[in-house]
């Protein structure tokens, strides 16, 4: 958990300083080619103000790394186009107390897809920690990170098999 804490507060930096990139870029008129370029411009010049040591270089492992914050950005950037995240906006409305598009007759999937976006920052910083190195995670842990349906021997989480097995008794 703690190295995806560092990697969400990483990310958030990496997004505040590649921001001044974009505040120049048009998105409407030119081409997408252009906004990436924007985009690698601000993630080299962020790799390089956080790498300020003289052994550290692009080809000595920084190229990897450009390449996975760039990705990061690309995501970021299309999270509110994301139909997984507009339809959990739609689902999860009435219990994230989306009251303001409520009085407005609204779905309320704005209000829920800003409420969400930090903790889907998050959750793709706590992926990208579990991808590197040795992650031990106990059946619990996977459980409540949706990574598996049952644990055994564990009779209070629930799961759809016992809920199952219930009804057909």
């Amino acid at each position: 958990m703690d190295a995806a804490l560092k990697r969400y507060e990483r990310n958030q930096g990496l997004l505040r300083s590649v921001s001044g990139e974009l505040s120049g870029v048009g998105t409407r008129s030119e081409r997408l080619a252009v906004l990436e370029a924007a985009l690698l411009a601000g993630v080299i010049q962020f790799e390089l103000e956080t790498h300020p040591s003289p052994e550290w270089t692009f080809s000595g492992g920084g190229l990897a790394l450009v390449e996975a914050d760039f990705h990061l950005l690309i995501d970021h950037l299309t999270y509110q186009r994301n139909e997984i995240i507009e339809d959990l906006g739609r689902i999860w409305a009435p219990y994230f107390g989306a009251t303001k598009s409520a009085e407005k007759g609204e779905t309320g999937a704005e209000e829920v897809k800003t409420g969400m976006r930090p903790l889907w920052q998050f959750f793709i910083a706590l992926c990208h920690s579990l991808q590197e190195g040795e992650n031990p995670l106990s059946a619990t842990d996977a459980y409540w990170l949706g990574l598996v349906d049952e644990v055994i021997g564990m009779p209070s989480l629930p799961n759809i098999r016992m809920l199952v097995e219930q009804e057909t008794l």
